[in-house]
């Protein structure tokens, strides 16, 4: 654990949600100066970067019963990078360990990378948004999450035997670029 992650530890009182963080944070982020607010987004984006693999897009996807697909994938993300540095590791090494997070169920579009970005950026005069991802040395844009990295070449049930033993019907569902639609089974019914 480094300070970094301290900070963002500290964010988490007892028995937070995600939604408490974020009405904290905005209400405190005046005091966050523009120079720690920088600090602590790129450790977001790296932890973003972390995460945006089409294997973690699948999990998601299940964890959340396809809630985190399509739009959502990106605010998922955004959510399990600002968890506390314990939470965060256990589903990184393990995204199977997400069946029991409450982050599943309490993810939104906070958008809590947005706002130490946003924080950063008032120390200069800039007019563009997007100068402290250009600053993080490694991070291109294309590296970030998209609606759409969720692959279908990947053995969910193999990755994530849990995820895919309670949710693994989600992967029925039919996806495209601009719509979400359900095929509605017996199975689903009965379930």
């Amino acid at each position: 654990m480094n300070d970094v992650t301290t900070i963002i530890d500290s964010f988490w009182k007892e028995g937070y949600s995600l939604q408490n963080v974020y009405e904290d944070l905005k209400r405190k982020l005046a005091e966050i100066s523009p120079a720690v607010a920088g600090v602590i987004g790129r450790e977001l984006l790296l932890r973003i970067k972390s995460l945006s693999t089409p294997e973690f897009a699948t999990a998601a996807f299940l964890a959340t019963e396809g809630e985190a697909g399509n739009d959502s994938l990106i605010d998922f993300v955004d959510c399990v990078s600002i968890l506390p540095e314990g939470r965060y590791l256990r589903i990184l090494e393990t995204y199977d360990t997400l069946i029991d997070d409450p982050v599943t169920h309490q993810f939104d579009e906070f958008g809590f990378y947005n706002l130490f970005e946003s924080r950063f950026e008032s120390a200069f005069d800039v007019t563009t948004t997007g100068l402290l991802r250009h600053l993080v040395r490694g991070i291109a844009e294309s590296e970030l999450p998209t609606d759409h990295i969720r692959s279908s070449n990947i053995d969910a049930a193999k990755l994530f035997p849990n995820l895919f033993l309670r949710y693994g019907h989600v992967l029925n569902r039919t996806s495209t670029l601009d719509s979400f639609t359900d095929k509605v089974t017996l199975r689903d019914f009965l379930e």
